[in-house]
């Protein structure tokens, strides 16, 4: 599920992209986002409660913090808990990519004959 959820966050945003005619930009922000929000960079459990509260309200710790603690076995909640808030936003972001590359469709140029 994680990797569903990576591939349509990263699709929902590349579809920015035909608004603002650069895909690098948006693409390093997102690296830097989802390594700093997701775990990558440090373990969530370090962080302060007021502060990792916050960060669980978004959907980047279910990218890397939520299999990590399914595969130690230090879930604090249910499994079925975790895998619901993936699939919360995994419909979101599907949901947000429909809608971005309907209004995108719209704004597509195709130079050529």
């Amino acid at each position: 599920m994680s990797f569903a959820l990576v591939s349509l966050m990263s699709y929902s945003l590349a579809m920015l992209t035909f608004w603002t005619k650069v895909g690098w930009s948006l693409g390093m922000m997102r690296s830097t986002v989802t390594g700093l929000f997701s775990g990558a960079l440090f373990p969530l459990y370090l962080l302060p409660d007021g502060v990792r509260s916050i960060f669980y309200l978004t959907p980047f710790p279910s990218l890397v913090d939520a299999p990590i603690r399914i595969y130690q076995g230090s879930l604090s909640g249910s499994l079925w808990e975790v895998y619901a808030v993936q699939g919360f936003w995994i419909l979101f972001f599907a949901g947000a990519s429909r809608v971005l590359w309907g209004k995108a469709r719209k704004r597509l140029t195709v130079q050529g004959g």
